[in-house]
């Protein structure tokens, strides 16, 4: 059949309380990925910034057949990785902040690196997938809040067994100066195609006169048997490699990535030409995060599964 395209849920209303839902995700073909398209109306009291329209969704995970969450990652998290999947996810601007002023935003899981390419042969495999998983905080800048999610994806005919599926590993934890935080991702899958960071304390926000290595996360690297296989490298080597476009900033200074907070590692997660990514296969594999401030931070690893 090729291309498939499908609503599995049309206008859900979360409701105005804070709630989890689940939809599910069984599919009879291979899934490349889920859209989950959010609306609502601006809370008179609200400030209208994007990052607070999109903490409406706290957090998003999915199960298969093998492991229920096989995937964790908060929901701004996704938000500001998605550009590295070759995506820059949609959102209305806030030009507008009158009462009840229409407000929307899109979220994609992607099940494969190649989101867009639906030729090349990843995705959650048919009838692999169990549930999707998402939840709302409650009503706080749009309230009558509703969504919609759609699934993409190729017929089991000419895409029966792909290689493997997008999954994210969340561990979040209160750095502290000087110490070291170990995320383990021995076992989760085949390659890891990058670490995608959050930290409290970023560069923007530092004092007058601070030194550039009191940011939450002072250094990270990925290690094997305990041994450092990449880096040590700062989470802002990645400054000059971010795809987004730079879109009108809102009224806390933010743009489409959501803060100056947010990095990503690539570590190959779209090669044009041979493996994606690290290996992982028969490796003990952490990584490895030394904290410069002692404030929340979260490492979010991107692994093929």
């Amino acid at each position: 059949m090729g291309l498939l395209v499908a609503s599995v849920r049309n206008q859900r209303a979360p409701g105005a309380a804070a709630t989890t839902l689940t939809d599910d995700i069984k599919f009879g073909f291979t899934a490349t990925s889920l859209h989950l398209d959010t609306f609502g109306l601006l809370v008179a009291s609200a400030s209208d910034t994007y990052q607070g329209v999109v903490d409406e969704v706290t957090q998003v995970r999915y199960s298969d057949v093998n492991s229920n969450p096989v995937s964790t990652i908060d929901g701004d998290d996704l938000f500001n990785t998605l550009q590295h999947f070759g995506n820059e996810p949609f959102i209305t601007n806030n030009a507008l902040t009158v009462d009840n002023q229409p407000k929307a935003f899109s979220l994609m899981q992607p099940f494969s690196p190649f989101p867009n390419d639906p030729q090349k042969n990843f995705g959650l495999a048919p009838n692999k997938g169990v549930q999707f998983t998402v939840d709302w905080l409650a009503d706080t800048t749009i309230d009558n809040r509703t969504y919609d999610l759609t699934v993409e994806g190729i017929s089991a005919d000419i895409k029966p067994t792909p290689l493997g599926a997008v999954r994210f590993i969340r561990d979040a934890y209160t750095a502290a100066v000087g110490e070291q935080n170990f995320t383990d991702i021995t076992g989760t899958g085949s390659r890891l195609l990058g670490v995608s960071n959050w930290e409290t304390t970023e560069y923007d926000a530092l004092a007058a006169s601070a030194a550039p290595d009191v940011t939450t996360i002072r250094e990270q690297a990925i290690l094997y048997s305990n041994d450092i296989n990449v880096g040590p490298y700062k989470t802002y080597r990645t400054w000059s490699m971010n795809r987004a476009n730079q879109a009108p900033l809102d009224a806390a200074g933010n743009g489409t990535t959501l803060n100056m907070g947010a990095s990503f590692q690539n570590f190959g997660m779209q090669n044009a030409s041979g493996r994606l990514g690290l290996d992982m296969a028969n490796a003990n594999i952490k990584i490895r995060t030394t904290g410069g401030a002692a404030n929340a931070a979260r490492v979010n690893a991107v692994i093929l599964n």
